[in-house]
């Protein structure tokens, strides 16, 4: 019986032994996903992940960020300069995460992207239009000029230019990161004239806005026709696949009506001299 009993706990043992062998050898064989960001105190970044629950997470560094990890991301708010390291893994996809987030000084970025930002602007020729204004709501302030935004990239310290085909920003005053645009060059069909879109800041880079696909149009006259409409204009969202909003006509002041209700604030501009 001592010996049955010996046999039993001695084989309990080794299946044991062999079960953790092959969890280590399946954690050895994960793909490691490495990703170093930076972050600005108050401001939030993202990094995409390939599941919604992930297994044995690890936050070291609590008191700098808040990190929330779900529905394919990883989103990270700064709280005080320091660093955050994640880690965590998805068995399913194979693999395993450490993300490192350096959580930066607003104050103190915002005076060197300040003063990088002067420079740049200092080599532009006299009657330049320029603003200077947060257009992703980072917390650092970015150059507007008529053809591009020039932004400081906190993360690779240097300044870099994006360029834009808008003839007027409007930017939101409120929780949102959004702009609303006025086209220079507007897309036309037979029925609308899209003259403005709305784009919205991306989370996973230092300095992107992404368009929305909505926004507002011009009827031509053969889509007065069509649609049977007395307005000039038309709301149009290209995720909705009705074409409710084509019959649905706007004058120029509920236009503006609606701006005002989604806190839009037209960014003025300045003649350097």
């Amino acid at each position: 019986m001592k010996t049955l009993t010996k046999r039993i706990i001695t084989g309990a043992g080794m299946l044991v032994a062999g079960l953790a062998i092959m969890s280590n050898t399946s954690e050895a064989k994960m793909k490691l996903v490495k990703k170093n960001i930076s972050v600005i105190q108050g401001s939030t970044r993202s990094v995409e992940m390939e599941a919604t629950d992930v297994n044995k997470l690890k936050i070291k560094g609590k008191k700098y960020a808040k990190v929330t990890v779900k529905d394919f991301q990883v989103k990270i708010k700064g709280k005080k300069a320091g660093k955050v390291t994640v880690t965590f893994k998805i068995p399913d996809a194979g693999k395993k995460y450490k993300i490192t987030a350096t959580i930066l000084a607003k104050k103190k970025t915002n005076k060197t992207a300040t003063k990088k930002l002067k420079k740049y602007l200092s080599k532009l020729p006299e009657g330049t239009q320029y603003a200077f204004v947060d257009i992703n709501k980072d917390g650092i302030k970015d150059l507007y000029l008529e053809d591009q935004f020039v932004y400081y990239d906190y993360q690779k310290k240097k300044c870099k230019t994006k360029a834009h085909n808008f003839k007027e920003v409007y930017i939101s005053t409120g929780n949102q990161k959004r702009i609303y645009t006025l086209l220079k060059e507007p897309r036309e069909t037979e029925s609308f004239v899209y003259f403005s879109e709305v784009y919205e800041a991306d989370m996973k880079k230092v300095f992107k806005m992404e368009s929305l696909g909505i926004g507002f149009r011009q009827y031509t006259d053969s889509g007065k026709i069509e649609y049977g409409v007395l307005e000039d204009y038309a709301y149009y969202d290209d995720s909705y696949d009705q074409d409710d909003y084509d019959y649905e006509g706007w004058t120029e002041e509920a236009i503006k009506t609606w701006l005002e209700e989604n806190e839009y604030e037209k960014v003025e501009m300045q003649e350097k001299e």
